[in-house]
């Protein structure tokens, strides 16, 4: 996979998919993960229509290492440096987990290059503060590793060297940049920012995962939305790609969807 320099910061690891595609769906993955999290399930069903742009966000994958810039306007700002980079004016969006904040966030700072946003399990902001930079260690990763999908976890611990490389890239953000300290400074998503979003967004969520709450709680404040649960845990994609990139397809051509009920938020 090619690497592209761009003006925030060194390089960006980077993948297309039907590169003829007459219109571009960017996928932005969740934290600690990497652009393989897509390559292989929604990515290649999206291109059977579109142009799709994955891309491992910085310190992830084979992208840059960086210090710092782990906020939400950065990481926005780096999305717009990548398209600028490869020469796209304007794309639809997605973005999984953490990814998904960073989707919002760049829909509320440049909604003049982005179509349509889908949020993927947009999570809520964690309980308690994070421990200092420093203190994180290899038994919190593998609590961590556990934590996450189990195709996810099927392919960190596919083998010893996949698991290690993981490894140092956890390691590396949580204990040598800013990532803590900006992560402890940002804010819930507010009514006022939701609300500043005039893209037209597509919200899915699965009912049994952590972060189904906090769809229940931000629903009432976004203008232009549309919202679809699917029965599963916080990677109910890796089973029902099909079906979510169907859905996806649907929404960013402007096919009519039938609104899911929401249902009721299961206590965490």
């Amino acid at each position: 996979m090619p690497l592209v320099r761009t003006s925030a910061h060194k390089e960006v690891n980077y993948a297309v998919l039907n590169p003829n595609g007459k219109e571009t769906v960017t996928i932005i993955h969740g934290m600690f993960g990497n652009l393989s999290q897509f390559y292989l399930s929604i990515g290649p069903d999206l291109a059977k229509t579109y142009k799709v742009l994955l891309y491992d966000l910085k310190s992830h994958g084979k992208s840059s290492k960086v210090s710092n810039g782990y906020d939400l306007d950065s990481f926005a700002w780096d999305l717009v440096a990548l398209w600028d980079a490869l020469g796209i004016s304007k794309s639809h969006l997605m973005g999984f987990s953490f990814g998904a904040l960073v989707a919002i966030r760049a829909g509320v700072r440049y909604p003049k290059r982005i179509q349509k946003i889908t949020a993927m399990e947009v999570p809520p902001l964690p309980d308690v503060p994070l421990q200092k930079t420093g203190d994180y260690t290899w038994d919190h990763f593998l609590f961590f590793a556990h934590s996450l999908p189990k195709g996810v976890i099927d392919n960190f611990f596919s083998s010893e060297r996949k698991l290690k490389k993981t490894y140092a890239i956890y390691e590396y953000i949580i204990n040598q940049t800013s990532f803590i300290e900006d992560n402890n400074a940002r804010k819930p998503l507010s009514e006022q920012e939701l609300g500043s979003l005039q893209i037209e967004t597509l919200f899915l969520y699965g009912n049994q995962s952590i972060c189904f709450p906090e769809l229940a709680r931000i629903k009432p404040w976004i203008k232009h939305q549309k919202v679809h649960v699917f029965n599963g845990t916080h990677g109910f994609f890796m089973d029902k790609d099909n079906k979510v990139a169907e859905l996806m397809e649907k929404f960013y051509g402007g096919h009519p969807l039938q609104e899911e009920k929401l249902q009721e938020a299961r206590p965490l």
